[in-house]
């Protein structure tokens, strides 16, 4: 794994911590700086799935849209 992957993968885990159980739909601001522009936050929007075997479904970006995100299905 790769830098990258691990700051991204940190960021999910960090949004994930951060949704309230209540909610179906959050959108989290992380303190993972993104490291592709190196400028902006790395957001996590959790949405509560419940499909496949999948609770969640994170979506990890760049908070300036630098580049594409990941999508997690924990």
């Amino acid at each position: 794994m790769n830098k990258r992957d691990i700051d991204y993968a940190n960021a999910q885990a960090k949004a994930l911590d951060a949704h309230d159980e209540t909610k179906k739909h959050s959108v989290v601001t992380t303190d993972q700086l993104c490291p592709d522009c190196k400028r902006s936050m790395l957001v996590g929007e959790v949405l509560e799935v419940n499909e496949d075997g999948h609770r969640y479904e994170v979506d990890v970006k760049c908070k300036s849209a630098c580049s594409p995100g990941h999508v997690f299905r924990i």
